[in-house]
C-alpha cells in the first residue's frame, strides 16, 4: 500500500446518506464506520451523516430515531438526542460566508461552509423532531411521496407531446419553466400556513435553482421539500403537476409556439 493509497472503503448505505462530496469526509466517515455502527440500536437506520467543516471535531448522524453527536472521527459518542430533546433547529449565516446549525434543547452548534450541507442537515431534524410531537406526528405522518418521481419522464413526455426536439437545452429550460412554477405554488403554501421561517429556509436553499448539481432534479427536490415539511401541502402537490401538464399541452402554451424550442425564464414575455 503507498503512502497516500489504500484505506478502508466507504460502506454504500454510509456514502449515500452523507451530505456533501469532500473526499477528506469520506476518509474520515470510513475510519469511524465501524464505531457508528456500533451505536446503533436493533432495526435503527442511518438517514444522513454530516462531518463539521473547518476544525472535523463533530459527525452527526441522524437515524430514523434519534441524532447521534460524534467526535474524533465517529470514534467517541458525545450526545444521543431524541427527538422530544429537539425543541427547535436553526440555520444562521454569519459574516464569512459559513452557516451555523443551532439545536435548541441538546445545544448543538455546529459549523458548516455550505449552505446545502447546513440546510439539508437542519430539515432532516425538523423531520426527526416532529416525531416527537405527539400533536404533530399525527398530522404530519410518515408518507411515501405521491408524486411520480419528474425527472426525466414528466419533462420529455411533455416535449414529445408537443413536438419539440428533446435537446439538452430544452430539457434544461423547461425544467427552469417548471420550477419557477413551483416555487410561486410553495410561497402560496407558505403564506396560507403562516410558516416565514420554513419559507426562508427553502428559499436559502432553492434560490438560484438549488445545488449546482441537482439542476435536472431541483422540481424533485423542491416537492421532496415540501412534502417533508407540511402535511396539508400534499394534496395540493399531488395535484399541481397534473394542472402544470395541462397548462403547457394547451394551444397558447409556450411549447406550441416555440418553433421546436423552449425559451429560458429570462425570455418570459406573456406567459405559458
Amino acid at each position: 500500500m503507498g503512502l497516500f493509497g489504500g484505506g478502508e472503503s466507504l460502506s454504500e448505505d454510509f456514502r449515500a446518506a452523507l451530505v456533501g462530496d469532500a473526499s477528506h469526509h469520506r476518509r474520515m466517515v470510513a475510519k469511524g464506520q465501524h464505531e457508528i455502527r456500533s451505536y446503533l440500536q436493533e432495526g435503527e437506520t442511518v438517514q444522513l451523516i454530516a462531518v463539521e467543516d473547518f476544525t472535523a471535531t463533530y459527525i452527526l448522524v441522524v437515524t430514523d430515531r434519534r441524532l447521534l453527536v460524534t467526535r474524533k472521527g465517529g470514534r467517541v459518542l458525545h450526545r444521543s438526542v431524541t427527538p422530544e430533546e429537539i425543541r427547535d433547529v436553526d440555520v444562521r449565516p454569519t459574516q464569512t460566508g459559513s452557516y451555523y446549525l443551532v439545536v435548541e434543547g441538546p445545544g448543538t452548534v455546529v459549523k458548516f461552509q455550505r449552505p446545502g450541507v447546513a440546510y439539508s442537515v437542519g430539515e432532516s431534524l425538523e423531520k426527526l423532531a416532529r416525531k416527537g410531537s405527539p400533536v404533530t406526528a399525527a398530522t404530519t405522518a410518515p408518507s411515501a411521496r405521491a408524486v411520480p418521481v419528474l425527472y426525466p419522464g414528466f419533462f420529455l413526455d411533455l416535449l414529445t407531446e408537443t413536438g419539440v426536439p428533446a435537446t439538452s437545452e430544452n430539457v434544461v429550460n423547461l425544467v427552469e419553466r417548471v420550477f419557477v412554477m413551483v416555487m410561486g405554488k410553495a410561497d402560496e403554501y407558505f403564506r396560507q400556513l403562516g410558516d416565514h421561517g420554513a419559507a426562508q429556509r427553502f428559499h436559502a436553499r432553492f434560490d438560484n435553482g438549488g445545488p449546482e448539481d441537482r439542476v435536472l432534479n431541483s422540481v424533485d427536490d423542491m416537492v421532496d421539500w415540501l412534502w417533508a415539511w407540511d402535511a396539508r401541502c400534499r394534496t395540493p402537490l399531488t395535484n399541481l403537476f397534473p394542472r402544470i401538464q395541462s397548462l403547457l399541452l394547451e394551444p397558447h402554451s409556450f411549447l406550441r409556439n416555440g418553433n421546436g424550442r423552449v425559451p429560458p425564464w429570462s425570455e418570459y414575455d406573456e406567459g405559458a
